[in-house]
């Protein structure tokens, strides 16, 4: 396994942060791409593909993206929505896969309760380790 450094876990909670900053107010996420240089400068790059109401071909192109950078910078993180579960216990879901280098991605869940009129968005838990996926692209 993977070992969870410190600099993958910062880019992992940034990435994680971030993706629930954005889907706050009820909008969709839009998928995104953060690295880190071994320097420490930060990019983030957002991939919209079509249409926002249908986000699986900017999903698989952003895990794209962050499997190709995976050689090139520190650390990569891709972040998109989707859910955890199935059936009445399924969650509204931010899902991390990071990885440093060339190493396997750890994939990592923030479950959520969105925003509905009177009620603001709410955390459900910690951020969660889901396990190793062998590739960030598809």
């Amino acid at each position: 396994m993977q070992e969870l450094t410190d600099e993958l876990m910062a880019v992992v909670v940034l990435a994680a942060e971030h993706a629930i900053d954005s889907v706050r107010d009820g909008g969709p996420l839009v998928p995104f791409v953060l690295s880190e240089s071994a320097a420490g400068t930060r990019r983030l790059q957002r991939i919209l593909i079509g249409s926002p109401t249908d986000l699986s071909t900017s999903v698989a192109r952003a895990r794209a993206l962050a499997g190709r950078r995976a050689g090139e910078e520190a650390v990569v993180a891709c972040a998109y929505s989707g859910q955890l579960g199935t059936g009445p216990d399924a969650h509204h879901a931010i899902f991390v896969e990071a990885r440093a280098g060339r190493t396997p991605a750890v994939v990592f869940a923030q479950t959520y309760r969105p925003r509905r009129r009177l009620r603001p968005l709410r955390c459900l838990g910690n951020l969660a380790f889901m396990g190793e996926a062998e590739r960030l692209a598809a």
